[in-house]
């Protein structure tokens, strides 16, 4: 049994007790009493759960993955795992038992490396759960015995899945303001090419007799030209090199004049097809705004049916009731879905 005497200055030291019964013994006839003075040993045991709990606490808050592993490579120890319900199932495995081949051969290269050298090393890899990717960060160290010698290896590994999604995310949004700089480079420099075209068309076709073949292509190359200054105006409204100018307009006609564009953002795979109400009132938005959130719901859409679907933009008249000011309001509802 354990026990505590309390000293002369008011401290406590801690004592083990052990009884032995020697009654049967002819030579001792009684009972043994060894007493040991255990009072650093349970210090010692109080710092050391301190620690681990310590330990623990900054590795749940850390989110990391703690393995330990002996030279031959089979799990001895596991703080968490986000990939196995139970964390005590990797232990006495290796990674051959526990992933897939190609990733079981990649750890245990790296393994090896880092106790050979003798020096920590960190490596990135991607494991397949259930049909999603999830990345992490792995990183290992030697572990050595009293003697100085490598014993195993101890490994945090880090999931970064988030990080690498928001990464992905922004390689994209800088792609895209790319293309946006340089569409309104070209549509700028396409314009004044346009202009030019006009002009001279402008001035020829007076000089044409009315009715004539060659009034009529040139009247033709004209009604391509304004089609073309249409097109740079919306390029350029992808761009986002318009000021901002709410105007009353048609948005059917918007929406036929910008469907070009959307096909070949979705490409051949995507059917985009538009339910137009062709009673539609006129509203008043800015068609470039309008414009950039057609082209970002339709880049979601296409991200959301890498093998292909449909995508459907509906415009419906709406009576709305009840607005801020408590009078009823008409208004023009537009719609995008898609079948990802």
């Amino acid at each position: 049994f354990d026990g505590r005497v309390r000293e002369p200055d008011g401290t406590y030291r801690h004592y083990e007790s052990i009884l032995h019964n020697r009654l049967d013994d002819p030579n001792i006839g009684g009972i043994l009493l060894s007493i040991r003075d255990i009072t650093e040993r349970r210090a010692a045991g109080a710092a050391v759960r301190v620690e681990e709990q310590r330990l623990r606490v900054a590795l749940e808050c850390a989110n990391l993955v703690v393995f330990n592993q002996e030279r031959d490579l089979r799990s001895t120890w596991n703080f968490k795992s986000h990939l196995f319900d139970d964390p005590d199932f990797m232990i006495g495995k290796t990674d051959e038992e526990l992933f897939p081949p190609d990733l079981a051969t990649r750890l245990t290269a790296f393994k090896r490396g880092v106790l050979e050298r003798g020096l920590g090393d960190r490596i990135s890899v991607t494991v397949d759960d259930g049909g999603n990717d999830r990345f992490y960060l792995l990183a290992a160290q030697p572990l050595r015995g009293a003697d100085d010698n490598i014993i195993g290896l101890i490994g945090a590994a880090m999931e970064t899945t988030e990080q690498h999604r928001t990464e992905a995310f922004l390689r994209h949004a800088q792609r895209l303001e790319s293309l946006g700089m340089l569409t309104g480079g070209i549509a700028h420099d396409f314009n004044n090419y346009l202009g030019i075209i006009s002009a001279n068309l402008e001035c020829i076709l007076p000089t044409l007799g009315e009715g004539s073949h060659v009034h009529r292509y040139g009247e033709n190359a004209l009604t391509a030209v304004r089609q073309g200054v249409d097109l740079t105006r919306n390029l350029l409204a992808f761009a986002r090199q318009q000021p901002l100018q709410p105007t009353r307009l048609d948005l059917n006609t918007l929406l036929n004049n910008f469907n070009s564009i959307l096909r070949h953002l979705t490409g051949p795979a995507i059917e985009l097809t538009c339910d137009l109400d062709p009673d539609l009132w006129p509203c008043e938005a800015d068609a470039s705004e309008l414009q950039n959130a057609l082209i970002n719901l339709a880049i979601n859409a296409c991200d959301a049916m890498p093998e292909g679907g449909t995508m459907t933009i509906r415009t419906r008249n709406r009576h709305m009731a009840g607005s801020e000011d408590g009078q009823n309001r008409d208004s023009v509802q537009l719609s995008v879905s898609d079948t990802g």
